[in-house]
């Protein structure tokens, strides 16, 4: 059988904030009042990230008038 390899690329809050061409306080504002924003994962109490498919999904919706 093969062998089917996930990579989960983990996203900072500065990439996603880069990424999106925002400050770091808009992703954490978008992430508290935008139902549609993919969650970010808590791996600590002080380390948080965002999985980078989740994150281009949002963004190819958005782009297509999907997301409001």
């Amino acid at each position: 059988t093969p062998k089917h390899e996930v990579h989960m690329n983990l996203l900072t809050v500065e990439d996603v904030a880069s990424s999106l061409k925002v400050g770091k306080s808009a992703v954490w504002e978008l992430s508290r009042s935008d139902p549609t924003f993919p969650k970010p994962i808590k791996l600590s109490d002080r380390i948080t990230r965002w999985l980078e498919s989740g994150l281009e999904d949002w963004v190819l919706r958005h782009k297509q008038g999907e997301v409001q």
